[in-house]
């Protein structure tokens, strides 16, 4: 029979759970940004009709989301509408792991609320089945698995958790920033159980297993370092190496203070965690090879993952912002690193002058750019804050020994994610992108306060209040086009009254544009394939009309770079209809283009930001 304790955490994470359902869902059919709708929904699309990634259509991420997708088309509709309602099945079962994952830190009622920042921070801001939001689901039960590994010491877990990061990876690449959180989690618990198994004594400068995980660590960081080179400013280093950094130092400095082992003793015990870890990863990643090697399409697979996806990234630039909006964090950083207000001299009126200070900042977001942006920079350095926190509170606990050994493994491994989670923002750092790792970052400040012996409480409190209300008043109520910039409400009045929207609604707009557009279009297709581009799949999936370009081994990912066949293509297959996108990044239609469209295409007609040619 369950306790009086279990019963309440039971009833307070389903009243989060419902709650965080019902605030959700209205957003499943709120707004859009059609390249990324179109290319997510025609993907999809491909694989359902039998086609496979890279091999006969480009595919920007992995391919694993393009599968996932399919299913969603396949089980409810072929409409766009499908693949939100499966992120939103999806992000029901991630709130579970989110408030699991706080309880192990504080109360029921604290872990809910702690959730519903999380919740806040997450879908509500863009919500479209983009991978990232699924990288984030995956992260958070993959956490929860080495927590029960942690807790309960089977190798299950492991595998599961191992499980989890494959499955991520298949999704999107950056599934490997897991894969390396965990790997690192590793070596810091191997040390608890080698010390706890007596094969850690006697105390010496250098050991052979210092030198292996130092030398480990190092190519850690200078693989990290190689990565990032190409778009590496001062706030890009503070955001995606000091991190990781700092994660390192801290294991080098545990193990260099510390009474040494033998190195023939110890790599046992890091393999027999390390094994089932990467025997769980490698069984999705394997088994979505199957059908890239009966289909001769291996090779495919591979260029199109290591040479093309990113592609798109090339034609858009985001940086962080400016190093001087650190500064905004600061303050809080300095209460985390501290863990109590007890050696800061005038507290209450510090306290006065901060609930001042976050409730106008609050109020005023609306309507004063400057102050939302302020707000906006002092929660996303929270991530590098939350880390240099938790390794100096982790040092000093290995001092003081303030928190026991399992809780300092279950900082250390928050940590671990949030510092190389944080890489989701490279190379592209939209706001957004920040986004996809908040609920993390969340998770990591609540355990590091959850488990002080005497947490300021009134500043937490207070911040979580802000923090919260910031996210609801703020960014829900917005879109991601000013996300981070300023607050300017995003309301899209009107259903995109196309059968394949499945009750979109978008701005005004965009319906004046898409529902003549995509009627015409069928209308002069006559059934047949059309050439829509560049960067609008949205016409094709819309319409129901497929490409007439075909894809191949070794060709260009963008049409316009191989117009020659477009032309054999259009040709070939009868084609009477093209549409021009002349608002893409990568548009590219040069005088002679355009003039051979006219000369096949005679007829046409100009809506919105596209140009309809056909023929009769």
């Amino acid at each position: 029979m369950a306790t009086p304790f279990q019963q309440r955490k039971r009833l307070v994470f389903l009243l989060v759970w419902i709650v965080s359902a019902a605030y959700v869902f209205p957003f499943r059919l709120r707004g859009w940004i059609p390249p990324d709708d179109g290319v997510l929904a025609h993907s999809a699309e491909r694989v359902l009709n039998g086609d496979i990634p890279h091999r006969d259509f480009p595919e920007i991420y992995t391919g694993g989301l393009s599968y996932w997708n399919a299913l969603a088309l396949r089980l409810f509709g072929i409409r766009l509408s499908s693949l939100r309602l499966m992120l939103f099945l999806s992000f029901l079962a991630f709130v579970p792991a989110v408030f699991a994952i706080a309880s192990r830190f504080g109360s029921p009622v604290l872990s809910g609320l702690i959730t519903l920042l999380a919740v806040a921070w997450s879908v509500p801001n863009h919500f479209s089945a983009i991978p990232s939001w699924y990288n984030l689901f995956l992260a958070a039960w993959g956490v929860l698995a080495l927590m029960r590994h942690v807790e309960t010491g089977q190798s299950r877990w492991l595998w599961l958790a191992g499980l989890l990061a494959g499955i991520s990876c298949l999704f999107k690449v950056i599934g490997a920033h897991f894969i390396a959180a965990s790997l690192l989690f590793l070596v810091y618990r191997e040390r608890d159980l080698s010390a706890s198994a007596g094969l850690i004594a006697g105390k010496r400068r250098f050991s052979g297993y210092l030198f292996f995980l130092t030398a480990g660590l190092a190519l850690f960081l200078a693989a990290l370092l190689l990565t990032v080179r190409s778009h590496l400013r001062e706030m890009e280093f503070v955001h995606f190496v000091a991190p990781a950094a700092m994660v390192c130092g801290f294991l080098i400095w545990r193990e260099a203070t510390g009474d040494a082992g033998s190195f023939a003793r110890r790599i046992p015990v890091l393999m027999r965690l390390v094994l089932p870890f990467a025997a769980g990863a490698l069984v999705p990643i394997l088994l979505f090879l199957i059908p890239f090697a009966r289909g001769g399409a291996l090779g495919d697979l591979w260029r199109g993952v290591v040479e093309g996806t990113g592609t798109h990234l090339q034609f858009i630039q985001e940086w962080l912002p400016p190093l001087s909006a650190l500064w905004a964090a600061l303050p809080y950083t300095v209460i985390l690193g501290a863990g109590s207000l007890r050696p800061i001299r005038f507290a209450g009126l510090f306290l006065a002058l901060l609930g001042v200070i976050l409730a106008g900042a609050l109020w005023l977001s609306g309507d004063a750019p400057n102050v939302y942006r302020a707000a906006w920079y002092s929660i996303r350095s929270l991530g590098v804050s939350a880390v240099f926190a938790a390794c100096l509170r982790l040092t000093q606990s290995l001092r003081h020994d303030f928190w026991s050994p399992e809780t300092r493994q279950k900082i250390f491994l928050l940590a671990a994610v949030v510092a190389v989670a944080g890489l989701v923002q490279f190379p592209f750092a939209a706001p957004l992108y920040f986004c996809y790792v908040a609920p993390l970052i969340a998770l990591l400040i609540f355990a590091l306060v959850g488990s002080e012996p005497k947490p300021p409480w009134p500043v937490h409190a207070a911040m979580f209040v802000f923090a919260l209300l910031f996210a609801v008043l703020w960014l829900n109520t917005g879109y991601v086009y000013a996300l981070g910039r300023r607050f300017e409400r995003y309301n899209p009045s009107l259903v995109l009254d196309l059968p394949r929207a499945g009750g979109i609604r978008v701005p005004a707009e965009d319906a004046a544009v898409y529902g003549p557009l995509i009627r015409l279009v069928q209308e002069k297709s006559g059934g047949r394939p059309i050439f829509a581009g560049p960067d609008c799949l949205q016409v094709h999936f819309l319409s129901g009309l497929p490409d007439t370009v075909s894809y191949g081994p070794g060709s260009p990912r963008i049409p316009m770079q191989r117009v020659s066949e477009i032309y054999r293509s259009l040709e070939k297959k009868g084609s009477r209809v093209v549409v021009m996108n002349f608002k893409s990044a990568i548009a590219n239609f040069r005088p002679p283009v355009i003039a051979r469209f006219e000369k096949l295409f005679p007829h046409s007609r100009v809506i919105g930001h596209f140009v309809v040619r056909w023929k009769d």
